[in-house]
């Protein structure tokens, strides 16, 4: 049974290389995530005629008193035996060599067999073998290198931005491909995240303007003094020496790595007394 279990990864793993290959040539990769990776997988792997008894994701279990969540789990029935299987998921992310650490570890917490399945950039030394086994169990690596531009390209900064929001605020709120921001949905106040030719400005907006003069007293308390407005015709923002509604709250650089989401929240931390009491409710993640 493991032998099959193993043709069916690799011929699973082979048809999502080939989707996503598709989607690079036809500009659609920007799209995929890690979990696009593991949907797409499971989709393929769930066609190759194995019983699927039970499947799980991202659900935490403890062996021998340790606690894992692995990406995924399956279980198999045969011959009147329940195989159980891990799977862990890569895409051009870190960490590697961690996530095969992971699937090896596994093995000696009661698994059958692990799987670790990646598509980036990785460097491929980072994990001594592709294949391990102990007794009858196993651990196996499936990997796909492909360069991130020939990927994605330029990654569109309406990406970046929505990125941002969610890494950054647990709010509602909307993105725009055409304008290039990403925002909470306005009532008092909303915070845009607004990419420029080279840079992301991270701004807040008020929306009462009877409330302007006390809200520009407690932004200056705050250290924020630093007032833009709306281009004419144009969805940029020029500085203006008076407030009217708009204050940046940062320049940004153009990702969403972990250090501009930090210097992100840290900024929108600034906030938390001046929004307590404004709606909608400001929720940092």
């Amino acid at each position: 049974m493991s032998t099959s279990i193993d043709k069916a990864v690799e011929q699973a793993f082979n048809k999502t290389v080939q989707d996503f290959e598709e989607a690079c040539n036809e500009h659609h990769a920007k799209f995929w995530n890690e979990d696009t990776l593991k949907l797409d997988f499971f989709r393929h792997f769930s066609e190759q005629g194995l019983k699927i008894k039970r499947f799980f994701s991202e659900f935490p279990i403890t062996l021998w008193g340790k606690k894992h969540i692995p990406d995924l789990v399956v279980h198999f029935e045969t011959d009147d035996e329940l195989i159980m299987v891990a799977f862990e998921f890569k895409f051009y992310q870190r960490g590697w060599k961690e996530d095969w650490d992971k699937i090896k570890n596994y093995l000696e917490e009661g698994f059958d067999c692990g799987y670790f399945l990646a598509i980036g950039t990785e460097n491929i030394d980072d994990l001594p073998s592709l294949e391990e086994k102990s007794d009858k169990n196993y651990a196996k690596a499936y990997v796909h290198h492909k360069a991130s531009k020939e990927a994605f390209g330029l990654w569109p900064a309406f990406s970046v931005v929505d990125d941002l929001l969610k890494k950054t605020l647990d709010m509602c709120y909307t993105v725009s491909m055409m304008l290039q921001f990403a925002a909470t949905v306005p009532e008092d106040y909303n915070i845009v995240y607004q990419a420029q030719e080279h840079e992301i400005l991270l701004l807040i907006n008020f929306s009462h303007e009877d409330e302007w003069s006390i809200i520009e007293n407690e932004l200056a308390k705050l250290g924020l003094t630093e007032f833009v407005s709306l281009k004419e015709g144009e969805w940029t923002f020029e500085p203006s020496q008076t407030f009217n509604g708009t204050v940046l709250l940062a320049k940004l650089p153009t990702n969403s790595y972990p250090s501009t989401v930090a210097k992100a929240k840290g900024m929108l931390f600034k906030l938390v007394p001046l929004l307590s009491p404004l709606k909608p409710t400001f929720k940092l993640k």
